[in-house]
């Protein structure tokens, strides 16, 4: 279940970091120029299951380098209850990426200037709503093998690529 949210226990983010704990985290300042993220990483990696991570309204900026992404959500099979809400993602292969079995919601996030603005891959059970995804390559990429992923109130515009 995921945690209340006027939490007294929240942790503070200001920079590329990972996740590996239940809580509730908060961005209390924008990331940019990918805060420091090398090639094939991720600058906010979530590893444990029950976390909100909530961008206050902030940015997570990227180089555009290729295979970074701003949030990977890549947990155990005990990973469920991921929020992921309101910030904006841009410059990033992938602004938005839930992997092998992770579960929870992208809420409220503008993914913009992305190859991939939300990617789910071999997920289920995943909700995207209220997402701004414009001028990606591809706005959102379900895979195949990903089931039960559900799609409300989400905005596509400019993206170059129109399907999933």
């Amino acid at each position: 279940m995921l945690l209340p949210s006027n939490d007294v226990n929240r942790k503070e983010i200001k920079s590329c970091t990972v996740i590996d704990e239940p809580g509730r985290y908060e961005l209390t300042a924008d990331i940019r120029n990918g805060g420091g993220t090398g090639i094939s990483q991720s600058c906010i990696e979530i590893r444990s299951g029950n976390v909100i991570l909530d961008g206050n309204g902030h940015a997570i900026d990227g180089r555009g380098n290729s295979h970074t992404t701003a949030i990977q959500v890549k947990t155990t099979e005990d990973g469920n209850d991921i929020l992921i809400t309101n910030m904006t993602l841009t410059d990033w292969h992938k602004g938005v990426a839930f992997e092998n079995g992770s579960q929870g919601k992208i809420q409220n996030v503008t993914a913009a200037s992305n190859v991939y603005g939300i990617a789910v891959e071999n997920s289920s059970q995943v909700i995207t709503k209220d997402n701004k995804l414009r001028r990606n390559l591809v706005g959102m990429k379900i895979s195949d093998d990903s089931i039960h992923i559900e799609l409300w109130g989400n905005t596509f515009s400019d993206n170059q690529v129109k399907t999933m």
